[in-house]
């Protein structure tokens, strides 16, 4: 098993910084382009005219690194929030789900960084340790050595993933 780490998350240039966009669908553009960049996959949902839509849902549904699902609702600048999607989102909060309304790729790029960046960076340590030792554990079973053997190889992994992350 090979574990890739995530790039580093890069600087927006100027432009993108503090504009909001007027048109919803080049915010969607660069939005998908960003959680593309990063390694998320996502769907968007179509509009309210598609069969077994929930009046509300956000646009962009996000599985993110490190198991993190997000939910995003994409807005013009002067966008505003139906009453479904008011509720909709405050009972996807309540169930512990992130949601954002975003106006601007930097929101969406500051809220990702808070929401998955950090919290990667402790995990994927934990996660590649975890990984090591699956598989010295399933290797020694395979082959028959003695859990001292496959203790000591474990550690000897361990300690170079250490040094290496």
């Amino acid at each position: 098993m090979q574990i890739v780490r995530p790039a580093r998350p890069c600087a927006l240039p100027d432009a993108l910084a503090s504009e909001q966009v007027d048109c919803e669908r080049e915010l969607q553009r660069d939005v998908e382009a960003f959680l593309a960049s990063r390694g998320c996959m996502f769907f968007h949902m179509p509009g309210k005219a598609a069969i077994g839509n929930i009046a509300g849902l956000p646009d962009l549904l996000v599985w993110a690194p490190g198991g993190r699902h997000l939910l995003i609702e994409l807005k013009s600048r002067r966008g505003c929030l139906a009453a479904a999607q008011i509720a909709l989102h405050r009972k996807l909060r309540s169930l512990g789900h992130s949601v954002l309304v975003a106006r601007s790729l930097e929101e969406v790029v500051t809220w990702y960084l808070q929401s998955v960046w950090h919290a990667e960076e402790g995990e994927y340590q934990a996660c590649r340790r975890e990984a090591a030792g699956d598989h010295l554990h399933e290797y020694a079973r395979e082959t028959g050595q003695d859990r001292q053997e496959s203790e000591g190889r474990r550690m000897d992994a361990l300690d170079g993933l250490r040094r290496a992350g």
